[in-house]
């Protein structure tokens, strides 16, 4: 038990620390651009850190695909390497004030924070989603500490916490690491099926992730009158607040209700309650109308707290790969997050954004919202997870697709990995029992994972994976996997 609360304040602290670093380096240095980065940091600073965090999203989904070797193995020294840059370019700017220098900090701490988030999802995979939960809600609370050592900084100490916290989420991360190997905890999966058939399977969250994402920035724009009085230190603490909010939220839901929450599940929820905050903004008085952004706040950060869990719980169920699966969800929110923050920067500067398009821009918001709920309303097809050609290890090799009466239909398409391993089976005389076993290891499972799913103890099923190495001359289950591919490919 003391091991596992150690476990857990480990990883809380870290990702505390990791929360603090990439909120503060997205949107706090813009707000000080006369003390820290230079009056040009939105441009220098916010915009390469932006683009590169998006494309960083967007090359671990494609490298999941197109080298699933590296790509399904830790990003951890790819994020030190980048971090440390990140840092010492910082150092330099301030000093040397080049704005190529501060642009290419600014990249290199996007990337390095999105190389960060694939680290963090890794580690609270081995977890399991619930201690996952657990260390999400508690290191969105420890944030706070970290977050408000800004407010007693001066602009010379900015870039020495940066690099504290850098370090610490490092540090957490390597200890988990650690951990993770010496218990043996679950390898994180790198199963993949066609992008295709990964988005039809999902279409409903990423629809939901990718309206949320939208409207967000369109939210705040609107709406930004009514904190233009608003000082740094106000600004910082509803910003810290939103997360602290929706950290006690999804606390509750998670925590207390022990409820399983959905991307689908949350839009559902949040899409009244925004709607009800928008209408509001027509009647309000400006300085009531600061709960329009609030609300809009604490849904951001609800998703994304969501989308991690809900990334993590797939991949878990359905043996699908982590990078895959986080990159697609992650990747299409945060990416049309920043799309329309740079839309809406955008009308800015042209004067778009005026009190007389303010009832244009909520009806549009309503209007979108309302189509993204008539949609997620609808009853699930029945293609949706049959698409993501999930293992049947236990029903004979086939899959069978059922109809709406639940019973057995015509026989889907065989499943490669799957026909692989019976041929490797036949091949060196392996029982039917021991044959899906390697079945499931082919794709991934782990030990107590194969145990669940043939309802057998943990203990048969090292008996049988002990003779499935010796008759197949490996040693682990990564070499299995890759057997399989081979002959795939062959």
């Amino acid at each position: 038990m003391q091991k596992t609360i150690a476990h857990i304040l480990l990883s809380a602290t870290g990702f505390a620390c990791f929360l603090a670093l990439n909120s503060f380096s997205l949107w706090g240095f813009a707000l000080l651009p006369e003390t820290t980065l230079g009056e040009h940091a939105q441009l220098l600073w916010n915009t390469p850190l932006s683009l590169s965090n998006v494309a960083a999203f967007a090359v671990f989904f494609a490298g999941a695909y197109r080298a699933p070797r590296l790509f399904g193995r830790s990003p951890l020294v790819a994020a030190i390497a980048l971090l440390s840059a990140a840092v010492a370019l910082m150092c330099l700017s301030t000093l040397l004030q080049n704005p190529a220098v501060l642009v290419a900090a600014g990249t290199c701490m996007g990337v390095g924070t999105t190389c960060c988030f694939f680290c963090w999802a890794r580690a609270l995979f081995a977890d399991g989603p619930d201690m996952a939960k657990v260390e999400i809600v508690l290191g969105s609370v420890l944030s706070a500490v970290p977050y408000l050592a800004f407010f007693t900084l001066d602009a010379s100490t900015i870039a020495l916490t940066i690099a504290a916290l850098a370090t610490l989420n490092v540090a957490a991360l390597l200890g988990h690491e650690r951990i993770a190997r010496r218990e043996g905890r679950a390898e994180v999966p790198t199963r993949t099926v066609s992008p295709s058939a990964l988005a039809s399977s999902f279409w409903r969250p990423l629809l939901c992730c990718a309206m949320i994402g939208l409207a967000t920035p369109v939210i705040a724009t609107v709406s930004e009158g009514s904190m233009a009085g608003m000082s740094f230190v106000e600004q910082s603490l509803m910003v810290h607040s939103e997360n602290i909010i929706a950290a006690l939220v999804l606390g509750i839901v998670w925590l207390g209700m022990k409820r399983k929450t959905t991307l689908i599940g949350a839009f559902t929820v949040l899409f009244p309650i925004i709607a009800t905050a928008l209408l509001l903004f027509l009647v309000l008085d400006p300085p009531l109308r600061i709960v329009v952004p609030y609300v809009s706040g604490i849904a951001f950060v609800v998703f994304s707290m969501i989308v991690m869990i809900e990334s993590i719980e797939v991949s878990t169920e359905r043996n699908l790969g982590l990078t895959a699966v986080y990159g697609l969800f992650a990747g299409l929110f945060y990416g049309a997050n920043r799309l329309s923050n740079f839309a809406m920067e955008a009308a800015r500067e042209q004067l778009l954004v005026q009190e007389t398009t303010t009832a244009v821009a909520v009806a549009a918001l309503l209007y979108g919202c309302s189509i993204v709920m008539f949609f997620v309303a609808r009853a699930p097809d029945a293609t949706d997870r049959a698409s993501t050609n999930e293992p049947s290890a236990a029903n004979g090799g086939h899959r069978r697709a059922e109809d709406g009466s639940g019973k057995a239909g015509a026989p889907g398409p065989i499943d490669p990995i799957e026909q692989s391993c019976q041929h490797l089976a036949a091949e060196h005389q392996l029982s039917q029992r021991q044959t899906e076993v390697l079945v499931l290891l082919a794709h991934g499972y782990d030990v107590r994972a194969i145990a669940k799913k043939l309802f057998v103890s943990e203990n048969t099923v090292r008996t049988h994976a002990k003779k499935i190495y010796a008759a197949l001359d490996v040693h682990s289950k990564q070499e299995i996997i890759e057997l399989t591919n081979e002959m795939r490919s062959g």
